[in-house]
Parts: structure tokens; sequence; C-alpha cells
């Protein structure tokens, strides 16, 4: 016995997508577009890895120079924004993508790879929140830790014990004047 009612849903889900693929992909592009261009103008250090031309209308892949990708889910995750990291290939692994590498990324910028998509229920309210969220995060993870273990005049040794890795979270304040710079602009 064929299933004739899933037979003709597919078939109506197929004729709808066809008819409405050439706005839905429009309508994606500018969603991801403006949260794209949004991010660039709030975060400095925000790279774009793949021309517009050239990725998934609703498929924003940016890296944040300096910042981890896992603080940056974390933080978004807690304000109900959802993203991945690294590239789609990569997703869950801890070290930086072999895509970002062989494209060239550098590892200080690609380990704050950041994967947010859109889809059909997507809205200009999600890019808004999404913004407030991220535009946040950038100051936030550069003053994560002003007492860090590894100190302002560490000498890149090595030092024993398991927390003295705290310190070494990529665009941590290097300098007292770095840290200040840092507090300024996150209580500005």
């Amino acid at each position: 016995t064929q299933n004739v009612a899933g037979i003709v849903a597919l078939a109506t889900a197929m004729v709808s997508t066809a008819e409405t693929r050439e706005f839905e992909v429009k309508r994606l592009q500018g969603l991801r577009d403006d949260l794209v261009d949004g991010l660039a103008a709030r975060i400095d250090g925000l790279v774009e890895t793949v021309p517009r031309d050239y990725k998934v209308a609703g498929n924003a892949h940016v890296c944040i120079e300096g910042v981890e990708s896992e603080a940056v889910l974390y933080l978004l995750e807690k304000g109900g924004v959802f993203a991945s990291a690294g590239s789609s290939c990569s997703s869950g692994a801890i070290s930086l993508s072999h895509v970002l590498t062989a494209m060239g990324v550098a590892p200080s910028t690609g380990m704050g790879a950041v994967r947010l998509t859109f889809g059909w229920a997507s809205t200009a309210d999600d890019v808004e929140r999404a913004l407030d969220r991220l535009a946040r995060i950038a100051i936030s993870l550069h003053c994560w830790q002003g007492d860090d273990v590894v100190g302002f005049e560490g000498t890149g040794e090595e030092i024993g014990g398991g927390l003295a890795v705290t310190g070494n979270y990529l665009g941590r304040a290097r300098t007292p004047d770095e840290l200040r710079a840092d507090l300024d602009q996150a209580l500005a």
C-alpha cells in the first residue's frame, strides 16, 4: 500500500518551495548581510570568512580576532542566540578547522570562528537579538580575566598547576595599559 497522503504532502511542499525559493533566498541573504554588516560595525577584529557571492544565503560565518569561539557560544546561548563554531565540517572540534587553515585564516582569528544560520522562520528581530548579544560579547571576553594566572610580567615560561592555563585565552590583556583600555571600553 502506498502512502498516498505522504506523497501528496511531499509534492505540495516541493511545489511551494519551488514557488517561493527565489524570494526566500533574497530574504535570507538580506538577513545574513544585515547581521554581518551590523557585527562588522560593532566589533573590532571581525572577519567575514567567505565573500558573500560564494556562500549559502542563510549562512553567516565570521571570525572574531582574539576571542575563543567556545566562550562566544556560551555567552550567545545565555542570551537565547544559538550558533556553531568553526566550519560545518568541523563542528564540535576544539582545534582550528582544517578548512579555515586552508583558507589562510590565522589561528588567532580562526579560533574565534562563529557560524550563525538562518531559515524560513528567521526574522529581522532575530538579527537584532544576535547583534545585541554579539556586540556585548567581544568586550566582555577581552575583560574576562584581569587577574589571570599568567600575569603581566610573564616571559612565556610554563608555570605548574592545574589552573595555570586560565590566563592563556586568546585576546587577553598582555599589559596593564591593555587591561585599562579594555575596561574603559567595557565601561563606556
